[in-house]
């Protein structure tokens, strides 16, 4: 978001600072702030959109010319520490004319404090205080440097020492330096290896480390000025770059989304979409479902969670050659396109292996474990709502009988593919609550365990030894649950049909626990 002048002024961080004159601010576009020296202007300085401090103004005589001068380079405001009431006035007088809007302050605004907070203001950068800068550094042109390589050079001219940057979202060193020992160096050393050679400072984005910068030998006290100019320089540029694959990441996704919800209103649109993507209606394409175990916001909002997208997106895409990593209905759902021609085994050992290579990424990003599920291959774009759905089948298969970080395939499910595919249906939904919902109910007020009880004896084969057993319990505990159990049932457990129609509820159970409002129906 732009901001200008007049939000600078409303701003509570700054209400210290009061406007002079009669220009408002209002709709002045506000892009750094740059200081000038009253007696030794720098004509070369760069001022379009720049908050401009006039130093040592105080009680000097205002500077119609320069003052004209500052204007014509594209300031966006003049601000000064509060003097002289009539030179003050002056001073606004002649910004008047020149249609410059004019702040002052009391007293002088510059400390530590007010350049994290005004580079937060500016920038909507959170404040660290490695990375802000100090009084000396808010002219610095490091900052507004057109692009990283830009700010590179720039700062090897002001250094005069090989510099290098690495860029861990990315995975990519960037240098201007001449020196071609230390470019091979840096490009090709591990950073572990780096940083026990050379000096180097950490680029802090969003609580997360995002990038290193590296100097051929450690700098002077007086060069840190440049340097925090620089790192402030770099994290605007990580900034930006995220607003931007942010942007990218979401259009692709409601794409996708729109594809799996089979939401496409205009056809001929859909294919172009296509074709700039790179896609072809008619490509192979699969579904691969993941579920967080634990607490985990799903929003690309997030700097950490969009980064660890972007990094279990690249270490499958080293398999397959059209990879794209979503949320979806608070899932992480890949989109696999496998190159056409492959046989369907071959691309489902690919899928297990991308599916390993994920799961290392994401303990290594220190993710909570997690529950996957791999629907089957579809031989055109517009069934992929249906391998998605089946890869969240899978996956949910995976959370019932509690299978953590191995892929659970949809084609190999057998007879749960019909359990869970008829699970949603009316009848079905009254079946577990005819044979089960007394005894679910009992458990809900109760605090009680007789659905696991129930749930065990089954797969014992209604041996109450080997339950008790399985369970850590006295069996005699298990013969007072099964007696309770069999009050509660709708029916006789020793009578065939009615077993059929309780081992069908306890594995709609299994599917339904996950879901409370479904659970509550009966009551």
């Amino acid at each position: 978001m732009v901001k200008s002048v007049g939000d600078f002024l409303r701003d509570k961080r700054f209400k210290k600072f009061m406007l002079i004159g009669a220009v408002s601010g209002e709709g002045r576009s506000l892009d750094g702030m740059r200081v000038v020296d009253l007696f030794k202007p720098d004509k070369t300085v760069d001022l379009h959109g720049n908050l401009v401090f006039l130093s040592n103004a105080v009680g000097e005589t205002p500077d119609p010319a320069l003052i004209r001068g500052l204007a014509e380079a594209g300031a966006a405001a003049l601000l000064l520490v509060a003097g002289d009431e009539s030179l003050l006035r002056r001073y606004g007088e002649i910004a008047d004319e020149y249609g410059l809007p004019l702040i002052t302050a009391d007293s002088n605004p510059f400390n530590g404090s007010f350049i994290a907070d005004f580079a937060s203001f500016l920038w909507d950068i959170s404040p660290s205080a490695s990375n802000f800068l100090s009084y000396t550094d808010i002219s610095v042109e490091l900052i507004d440097s057109p692009n990283i390589m830009a700010l590179m050079s720039r700062l090897e001219d002001y250094l005069g020492i090989p510099s290098a940057y690495r860029d861990m979202a990315l995975n990519r060193t960037l240098t201007a330096s001449k020196d071609r020992n230390f470019t091979e160096m840096v490009k090709t050393y591990p950073l572990r290896e780096l940083q026990r050679i050379f000096y180097y400072r950490w680029i802090v984005n969003e609580g997360m480390r995002a990038g290193c910068l590296l100097f051929s030998e450690e700098v002077k006290p007086e060069q840190l000025s440049i340097i925090n100019a620089a790192l402030l320089g770099l994290r605007i540029h990580l900034k930006k770059g995220n607003q931007e694959r942010l942007a990218r990441k979401k259009l692709s996704s409601n794409f996708f989304t729109a594809i799996l919800e089979e939401r496409i209103e205009d056809y001929a649109v859909f294919m172009e979409k296509l074709r700039s993507a790179g896609l072809h209606r008619d490509s192979d394409c699969l579904a691969v479902a993941v579920e967080l175990r634990g607490e985990m916001v799903l929003d690309y909002d997030d700097f950490k969670f969009m980064m660890g997208i972007e990094s279990i997106e690249k270490r499958i895409s080293s398999l397959f050659e059209n990879v794209f990593v979503m949320t979806y209905k608070d899932a992480i759902l890949c989109i696999i396109m496998p190159a056409g021609g492959q046989q369907k085994e071959r691309i489902m050992e690919r899928v297990l292996h991308a599916v390993r290579l994920a799961v290392d990424e994401m303990g290594r990003m220190g993710w909570p474990e997690c529950h996957i599920g791999c629907g089957g291959i579809k031989n055109s774009l517009a069934s992929l709502g249906d391998s998605a759905s089946e890869a969240m089948k899978a996956a949910q298969y995976s959370k019932i009988n509690e299978i953590i970080g191995s892929p659970i395939f949809w084609e190999e499910l057998d007879s749960y593919q019909i359990i869970s595919t008829i699970a949603a249906c009316p009848e079905a939904k009254r079946l577990h609550h005819r044979v089960l919902g007394r005894v679910l109910r009992h458990d809900r007020e109760h605090n009680g365990e007789l659905t696991d009880t129930l749930v065990s004896l089954e797969r014992n084969n209604w041996n109450v030894r080997l339950t008790a057993k399985e369970m850590s319990f006295h069996p005699n505990t298990i013969k007072y649950r099964l007696h309770k159990i069999s009050e509660l049932l709708d029916g006789d457990v020793d009578e065939y049909r009615f077993k059929f129609d309780l081992s069908m509820a306890l594995r709609l159970n299994a599917i339904y626990r996950f879901d409370k409002s479904i659970l509550m129906e009966g009551d």
